[in-house]
């Protein structure tokens, strides 16, 4: 609930003079993290992409889905918009319920072979276009267990519109996201750094780090 961590995070905040008005969640298969006031350069692959929180005056951490892609083609319809909602509760992606079949399809996950010989699931990539950026994955990512089933569950809510999707596990996993609960906004990055130069991602993590925290001491020497 954003409405009611950010009155939590101000009382935190307040106690802490300076504070970076961001915390961020990293999971991993057994365990995670929660930072506050910073993040997790670490671990990292990429700089943090930065999306605006829609209506936040439902309490959601939620932002804008532009498109679902399944390998080379478009997966459901989001011309009258599509939401993605923030969920460390869940071990699945959630999907709308009349969008999940269309989708548990088009994935066809299956097993294989990788490229070392060992077993792993195949098929199709998964990519959310949230607009100046996107949440990519791959067969492992979203799939498992010996029939590398597509790990999806789904949504149920009164008002069907716009389709929904929970980042839950099977995004965060391969994510890690940071919240700004001043300015209302989310920042991913990959965790996962497959062919990307871990050295230099890690440098444009830091100079964006950097450069955020000039503009928050500003900030606040102009509220004193």
């Amino acid at each position: 609930d954003l409405s009611a961590f950010c009155s939590f995070f101000e009382r935190f905040a307040s106690t802490n003079s300076g504070l970076l008005p961001h915390f961020g969640v990293l999971l991993r298969e057994l365990d995670g993290e929660i930072h506050f006031g910073s993040h997790d350069m670490a671990n990292i692959c990429g700089p943090l992409r930065w999306f605006p929180v829609l209506q936040p005056e439902q309490g959601l951490w939620q932002i804008a889905i532009h498109a679902v892609r399944v390998g080379n083609g478009t997966v459901g319809d989001c011309e009258d918009g599509c939401r993605a909602v923030i969920d460390t509760s869940s071990s699945r992606l959630g999907v709308l319920r009349k969008a999940l079949p269309q989708l548990q399809s088009a994935l066809n996950s299956r097993p294989g072979q990788c490229a070392d010989g060992q077993s792993c699931c195949q098929g199709p990539d998964l990519e959310f276009d949230l607009g100046g950026g996107s949440v990519k994955l791959g067969a492992k990512d979203y799939a498992a267990g010996p029939s590398c089933s597509p790990r999806l569950g789904p949504v149920d809510l009164d008002d069907p519109t716009p389709v929904v999707y929970a980042f839950g596990e099977v995004v965060l996993r391969s994510y890690y996201v940071a919240f700004d609960w001043a300015s209302k906004r989310i920042g991913l990055a990959r965790t996962v750094c497959d062919a990307l130069d871990p050295a230099a991602d890690k440098a444009a993590v830091v100079a964006a780090i950097l450069n955020i925290l000039p503009q928050h001491q500003a900030a606040s020497s102009g509220a004193d």
